[in-house]
């Protein structure tokens, strides 16, 4: 709901779609995957993986309603270099 009210809100101000969606979110545990709990485990799918989803299918879902052309970029990290 907060990610759809969101865009609502771009959309509302900019009177279009973003024609740009930069999805840069992201959650870093401590430790490793062996460590790491099944909440930490969750919560670290939920924003990185759903979140990052879920911003992209907003983002893309609108353009095409629009019928507009736009860009969707995921932004990695450097902390998979050391998992």
């Amino acid at each position: 709901a907060s990610l759809k009210a969101w865009f609502d809100d771009i959309q509302s101000h900019f009177g279009a779609p973003p024609a740009v969606t930069i999805v840069n979110a992201a959650v870093v545990l401590p430790g490793s995957a062996m460590t790491a709990s099944s909440e930490e485990w969750t919560r670290t799918m939920n924003v990185n993986l759903t979140g990052a989803w879920l911003t992209a299918k907003e983002a893309a879902s609108r353009m095409l309603e629009a019928s507009s052309t736009g860009s969707i970029l995921f932004v990695g990290s450097w902390v998979g270099q050391y998992v």
